[in-house]
């Protein structure tokens, strides 16, 4: 700080003066400290710099022009191709004091550097005689520069000048990028896409607009502001007077999803309605929050009737029969990945105790409570206990269902039973459930109470699960995460009756078949490997195993010859 007051006495910058009557407006002044770097980021020298708050400057009274000359990247490309070309050696120069040369041609007034004023003379004010930094007029001020020898580092730029060439690289720049998005520590990989796939022509696509890419830059860099894509959102109440209009802001929001603003808390007269979602660059707000959502996974229904038959398939259908999830599991239907995605895509859930769901389809505002949600699937609400409830998980669940799960460590050896439930849950109401060594807290919860009525065969427990409070929170995930959709046929029941109401025609949205699981196999894989018997026997005495009760197959064929879990949805 003191070398650049230095600099101002030495360059005679400027003049302490009484302010003068006539003078109304004196510019400020603001420190800046900025540390210089070399091209390998270490910093070689901490600089302090006196600015100019120009922006209160008075247009032909301040300053009149503004405009200096500067070089463009390609001017400087050329001029290392043609030093190259001539085997020449570029020498850099630094600019010392650069703005400070320059002669003014008004009067310019600015305060007392802060920490630094004239205890003698408080009031005082400097007047200008030569550019200072911040200044309108400063870039076109003269300045003097100093030799820094070869140039390494120019403008983000490392420059290695060999015999072979000069070479060009930006690996700073790329490291500053790493850091400022905290992804230093990341694995690196040669190629940053698969290397070993069809990339199908598409005649009737178009140009890439970036997507979701746009998200990751800095919009405060310079490096994003001169590449930045010029786009403008236009509003036919530009030409009225500019004020707060909180129904303009409501129908231009994006979608209802992950969006808070600030005028949300704002009250309003009358309750706005019919929300418009895709309002703003309909193609934009498509490649942006639509598109992203091509890892669409469509769950499975499961046929009872034909699937290899075996005691722990037995078993696992018997239990989430007793749990009243078989009925879902057993939907059918077919679905239209575009309509899915757009209810995704545009989905809002209202904090009400109704849990009300709003989304769009096709062109059409929908809407449905829980409530009416179970009653599309035929699904009773409040029946049963709810996993994702303020209760916490038992702490000795994975106890019950792995052979070798401690306090502290991973859970090893998934009990068949288990595995085979597990595989039912993925493939019909819990897609992203995790695999079979790492549960989610709610799939803990589900797999706990299905160890229960696997080991009460005897007692007639009731141990019915909210499937819908369930469901309802798998969506509300899905919709958060964004990561992966799970698509589920209920889904498509809720679209297709919601629609039904608003009489949409849907037919323009083809259908996809809903594919049906035939088979299922236990594999012995490491995470589901059977205990050994010794285990097995040591842990149904202490009471951490389920003991498969011999006449559980007998006690479900006295029942019925037809098993219960063939028989027609109605029965059930």
């Amino acid at each position: 700080m003191h070398e650049e007051l230095n600099n101002f006495k030495r360059n005679k910058v400027w003049t302490l003066v009484e302010k003068p009557k006539e003078c109304r407006n004196v510019i400020g002044t603001k420190w800046i400290f900025k540390n210089k770097q070399d091209e390998f980021g270490n910093i070689v020298r901490n600089k302090a710099r006196l600015v100019a708050q120009g922006f209160s400057q008075v247009e032909g009274i301040d300053f009149g022009e503004t405009y200096a000359p500067v070089a463009r990247l390609e001017s400087i490309r050329i001029v290392l191709a043609y030093a190259s070309h001539h085997n020449f050696k570029l020498q850099q120069m630094d600019v010392k004091s650069a703005f400070l040369n320059g002669p003014l041609h008004e009067e310019v007034y600015v305060k007392q550097p802060p920490g630094f004023e004239d205890l003698n003379f408080p009031n005082h004010v400097y007047k200008l005689d030569k550019a200072l930094y911040g200044l309108k007029q400063a870039p076109r001020a003269w300045f003097e520069m100093s030799m820094m020898g070869e140039m390494k580092f120019f403008l983000g730029f490392e420059i290695k000048q060999l015999r072979e060439g000069t070479f060009i690289n930006q690996a700073k720049y790329l490291q500053d990028m790493l850091k400022r998005f905290k992804m230093t520590e990341l694995k690196g990989v040669a190629t940053p896409m698969v290397t070993k796939c069809h990339l199908a022509l598409d005649p009737n696509g178009g140009a890439s607009r970036g997507g979701r890419r746009r998200s990751r830059h800095d919009r405060s860099s310079d490096e994003f502001a001169s590449n930045a894509p010029r786009k403008s959102v236009t509003s036919r109440r530009k030409n009225k007077e500019v004020r707060e209009n909180y129904k303009a802001m409501d129908s231009v929001s994006y979608s209802a999803i992950r969006l808070k603003n600030w005028y949300d808390d704002v009250p309003r007269d009358e309750e706005i309605a019919g929300r418009r979602y895709w309002c703003i660059e309909q193609e934009f707000i498509y490649k942006d929050i639509y598109e992203p959502m091509k890892n669409l996974r469509p769950m499975q229904a499961i046929n009872v009737d034909i699937l290899a038959v075996n005691d722990h398939f037995e078993d696992a259908i018997w239990v989430a029969g007793k749990m009243g999830l078989l009925e879902i599991m057993k939907i059918q239907c077919d679905y239209s990945p575009d309509l899915v995605k757009q209810f995704f895509a545009t989905l809002a859930i209202r904090k009400d105790e109704e849990h009300t769901m709003e989304w769009m389809t096709g062109s059409t505002h929908c809407s449905a409570t829980l409530r009416q949600f179970a009653g599309y699937l035929g699904v009773p609400v409040d029946g049963g206990r709810r996993l994702h409830g303020p209760q916490q998980t038992d702490k000795n669940a994975l106890v019950h269902l792995y052979t070798s799960a401690g306090k502290i460590g991973q859970a090893k050896g998934l009990l068949p039973i288990y595995s085979q439930l597990l595989r039912f849950f993925r493939a019909t109401i819990c897609p992203s459930g995790g695999n079979n060594d790492a549960l989610r807290g709610a799939l803990v919860d589900l797999m706990h109470l299905s160890y229960k009525c696997a080991r009460d065969v005897n007692e007639e427990r009731d141990y019915t699960l909210d499937i819908m409070d369930f469901i309802f929170h798998e969506i509300h995930d899905a919709m958060v995460s964004r990561t992966t959709i799970p698509y589920a046929p209920y889904i498509q029941l809720l679209i297709n009756n919601s629609v039904a109401v608003c009489d949409e025609d849907l037919s323009g949205y083809p259908l996809v078949k809903h594919h049906v699981k035939k088979a299922y196999k236990l594999k012995p894989v490491s995470s589901a490997v059977p205990a050994p018997d010794t285990f097995m026997r040591d842990a149904r005495s202490s009471g951490f195993a389920p003991a498969r009760h011999p006449d559980v197959p007998a006690m479900r064929k006295q029942v019925s010859r037809l098993s219960w879990f063939q028989r027609p949805l109605h029965e059930h």
